[in-house]
C-alpha cells in the first residue's frame, strides 16, 4: 500500500476542524440574519401599533368635533327658526295694522259717501 501525506489522522482531523468552522461561521451568518430579520418585524410591528393607535385618537377627536359641529347646528337653526318666526310676527302685526288702517279709511270713505247721498236725496 502507498501511503499519501493525505491519509494520516492528523490531516482528518484538520479537515474536520476546517468543515465544522465553515459550517459553524455559516450557521452563524444564518443565525445573525434570522435575528435581524426578527428585529425588524419587530419594529414594524411596533409602528404599526403606534400608527393604530394614534389613528384610534384622530377618529375619536374628529368624533368628538362632529359631535361638537353637530351641536352648533341645531343651535344655528334653533336660532334661525325663531327669528324667522318673530319676523313672519313682526310683518303680520305691520299688515294687520296696515289693513286696520285701511279698513277704518274705508269706513270713513262709506260714511262720507252716504252722508253725501243724504243730503242730495233731501235736496231733492
Amino acid at each position: 500500500l502507498v501511503s499519501t501525506r493525505y491519509d494520516d489522522d492528523e490531516y482528518e482531523k484538520s479537515v474536520i476542524l476546517i468543515q465544522k468552522i465553515y459550517r459553524g461561521r455559516k450557521d452563524w451568518k444564518i443565525g445573525k440574519k434570522l435575528k435581524e430579520e426578527k428585529q425588524a418585524r419587530e419594529l414594524e410591528d411596533a409602528a404599526i401599533k403606534i400608527q393604530k393607535i394614534q389613528r384610534g385618537r384622530r377618529i375619536r377627536i374628529m368624533q368628538k368635533d362632529d359631535a361638537m359641529v353637530k351641536s352648533a347646528v341645531r343651535i344655528q337653526s334653533q336660532f334661525r327658526g325663531w327669528k324667522s318666526r318673530k319676523d313672519v310676527q313682526v310683518i303680520r302685526s305691520g299688515l294687520q295694522a296696515k289693513m286696520q288702517h285701511e279698513y277704518s279709511n274705508a269706513v270713513v270713505l262709506q260714511s262720507a259717501f252716504r252722508n253725501f247721498l243724504a243730503r242730495r236725496t233731501f235736496q231733492v
